[in-house]
């Protein structure tokens, strides 16, 4: 499961395209909601067989767009995309890998990584990232599909980010030729727009790096006064188990106190001691 939304996560902040396909009845609602967290496409309905091997023929008359760095629609590219061949997913989530069979061969054949969920009675060999799971449960199903959903929207996220900072966190080599002197007005406001977050969120950066090291600073000294307190406390508890020990208040040092009863006892010890060592000796 971690390796399986750690590879939803970096497609995601490359900006590919994650297919999310669960045909089961009660799958449309997870496959739906975790394609839209992740930025992803979605398929609840039964697989059209040649869609990636025979794309062309098949999804053909789909209509395509170019999205800039923000997922913003970029206009003039129309009469360049109509030879353009068809997108194919970057990675597919399968939640019932067993019904749709048919479309795990064809990434494979297309070489598509794919992420499915493996019970008793699939082969793992079908998938590239299984994770071992109950397929036929409806709640171990959303629960996988949120966290790959989830993990999808973090690197959706990254990526939005770096975009502020004027970063392209993908290959932007797609042979289209940028047109000249059609940006519009609309896309002339956004793009100023874009501009002054970009400033936004560097001044945020940037100020928020100096304000951290004091805090860490703080911290740093905080947990030595503490460990010196602990030192000292540790120090102190060791004197008051080497002092020796005082009669208590309102006992007279002439009275049979505690002191004296253990010097009694000593003195008996070595009275006994120094009659076993002459008994000892009258025998030798």
């Amino acid at each position: 499961m971690r390796r399986a939304a750690k590879v939803v996560s970096g497609v995601a902040e490359r900006g590919g395209i994650i297919l999310f396909v669960g045909t089961r009845p009660g799958h449309d609602r997870c496959v739906v909601r975790a394609a839209q967290l992740a930025g992803a496409c979605h398929l609840f309905e039964r697989w059209t067989p040649g869609s990636i091997t025979n794309g062309q023929q098949i999804l053909g008359k789909c209509r395509m767009v170019v999205v800039d760095e923000f997922d913003r629609e970029a206009a003039g590219f129309n009469d360049q995309l109509v030879e353009k061949s068809v997108l194919k997913p970057d990675l597919v989530v399968c939640l019932n890998p067993l019904e749709n069979y048919v479309m795990l061969h064809e990434c494979g054949l297309a070489g598509i990584p794919t992420i499915g969920i493996i019970d008793t009675d699939a082969n793992p060999t079908w998938v590239t990232y299984p994770i071992p799971a109950n397929d036929d449960s409806i709640r171990s199903v959303q629960v996988i599909a949120g966290v790959l959903g989830r993990a999808g929207q973090e690197g959706q996220k990254r990526r939005k980010q770096a975009a502020l900072l004027g970063t392209v966190t993908y290959s932007v080599e797609h042979g289209l030729t940028v047109p000249t002197g059609q940006e519009s007005q609309v896309d002339a406001e956004q793009r100023k727009i874009i501009n002054e977050k970009r400033k936004e969120y560097a001044a945020i950066v940037q100020n928020r790096r100096p304000v951290e090291a004091p805090a860490a600073v703080a911290r740093e000294e905080a947990r030595e006064d503490a460990a010196m307190h602990a030192d000292l406390g540790a120090a102190a508890r060791a004197v008051d188990r080497v002092k020796p020990s005082e009669p208590p208040m309102g006992v007279n040092s002439a009275n049979n106190g505690p002191q004296e009863e253990v010097d009694e006892h000593f003195d008996q010890k070595t009275s006994l001691d120094e009659a076993g060592e002459q008994v000892r000796e009258n025998k030798l």
